[in-house]
This record gives structure tokens, sequence and C-alpha cells, in this order.
């Protein structure tokens, strides 16, 4: 109830979520969880409305209790502009984009792929798109939204 109250204050976008999860993950782990936040400050508005910014909050936190590893979480958020489609499966324009990258548990990062989905088939849903990089266990997942304003 607190989150949603604090989602509702000025514009929406994807810093929003990312202080949404900030907020929600130490009460879901059994652990300390280290939080670096990179958050633009110019960030466009995004096309969520406040629930889509708690529905997206809750599938992406409980995605990340599956597949955190011990390391800290890195969020970042800024403008991007799009120019073709071989970056992203999107129309080229101007979206923000949501950053999270952590070192990934394989096993249960991809016993966790069906709430990543729920988020992508949410970030669809609104124009923009999700992709997922994983690499020497560092997975780095970025939600696109287009950019409102």
């Amino acid at each position: 109830m607190t989150l949603q109250y604090h989602y509702q204050l000025g514009t929406r976008n994807l810093n929003q979520v990312a202080k949404g999860l900030t907020a929600m993950l130490p009460g879901l782990f059994c652990k300390p969880v280290v939080v670096h936040e990179e958050l633009a400050t110019d960030l466009g508005g995004s096309p969520l409305k406040v629930v889509d910014v708690a529905v997206l909050v809750r599938h992406l936190a409980t995605f990340l209790v599956g597949a955190l590893g011990p390391g800290p979480l890195w969020l970042q958020t800024t403008n991007v502009t799009i120019t073709d489609q071989t970056f992203v499966l999107i129309d080229p324009g101007q979206y923000t984009m949501l950053t999270l990258r952590f070192e990934e548990l394989l096993v249960s990062f991809f016993s966790q792929e069906i709430r990543l989905e729920r988020a992508a088939r949410m970030a669809k849903e609104l124009g923009g798109a999700l992709t997922v990089h994983g690499q020497s266990g560092v997975a780095v997942v970025r939600i696109f939204l287009p950019r409102t304003r």
C-alpha cells in the first residue's frame, strides 16, 4: 500500500520501478541485498499506469529472488535513441531504459524465466521490449519503454 501511494506522485517512469525494487528487495531476501542505483534525473515519462509500475516491480522482484547471486544488484536508468532494429526488436525511436545487472545463479536464473517472461510481455504491451544477456556469470536485463516526453 505504501509503495502504491509513492508511485502516484509525479511522472510515472522507470525510475519508479527501480526505486520500487530497491524498497521491496530487502524484505524478500533472508540476507542483506546491496543495491547500487544510477538513476537519470532527466528520465522521460513512460506509458506506465500506477498499476503497471506495481506489477512490473513485483514481476522483477520475484524473478530476482531466484536469480540474484551473491554480489550487488546494479540499477541504472537512461534515455536512449534506437536507430535500427538490430539492437532490440522494437521500432526505432526515443525510449527510456532500465538496466538490471547482477551476478547470476544459472540454475535459479532459468527456473525464474516465467516471471521474466511476464515482465517482457508487459513491456511489449506498452510498446517496448525486454532483453536478457548473460556472460561469465553476470546477467544484464534491460527494459525499454517508449519515452513520452
